[in-house]
């Protein structure tokens, strides 16, 4: 058995016992180096009552998860010289009526509402980038930016 196949069973190995000792009903996992992908695999069930195992490409529901790979990208933006955490948000989207700092937006001190417009927790479809963009005209801006924190997914659907 050569050095990487020893290294895909162990890795396989590990994510079954995760899912054994967490009791989670599945788990998939991948290695990438770049854009190649190294190893993957799945294992549990994705649907429960279905029986439907889990494969690679299972899609979770992770939440407000993205918000930290949201930040993290949005800072090493910054540290490439992209962006500034001072810029505002019309200079990305200069159709916004709203132009809260891209760190009041990341400390969830913009003032912007809480839920992007529209139906998004009754449909779980979220509207595609200009939807989104276009929703933002009809949101609310109900605190001035720095004044006080208040949690906006908006936000962050914004800087994503």
């Amino acid at each position: 058995m050569s050095a990487s196949e020893a290294l895909r069973e162990e890795l396989a190995r590990r994510l079954r016992n995760a899912q054994a000792e967490q009791r989670a009903p599945s788990v998939s996992a991948s290695v990438f180096r770049g854009e190649e992908v190294l190893w993957r695999d799945a294992v549990g069930l994705a649907d429960v009552e279905a029986g439907t195992a889990a494969s690679p490409e299972t899609q979770y529901r992770i939440g407000s998860i993205t918000k930290t790979f949201t930040a993290v990208c949005i800072l090493q933006l910054r540290d490439a010289g992209e962006l500034s955490l001072d810029d505002p948000l019309d200079r990305f989207i200069p159709e916004s009526p709203h132009a809260p700092t891209l760190w009041r937006m990341l400390s969830h001190a913009s003032g912007l509402q809480r839920e992007p417009p529209g139906e998004i927790w009754e449909t779980m479809q979220a509207p595609s980038r200009e939807e989104l963009v276009e929703r933002t005209a009809e949101s609310e801006q109900p605190l001035a930016p720095g004044s006080w924190w208040h949690y906006s997914n908006l936000a962050y659907a914004l800087l994503g």
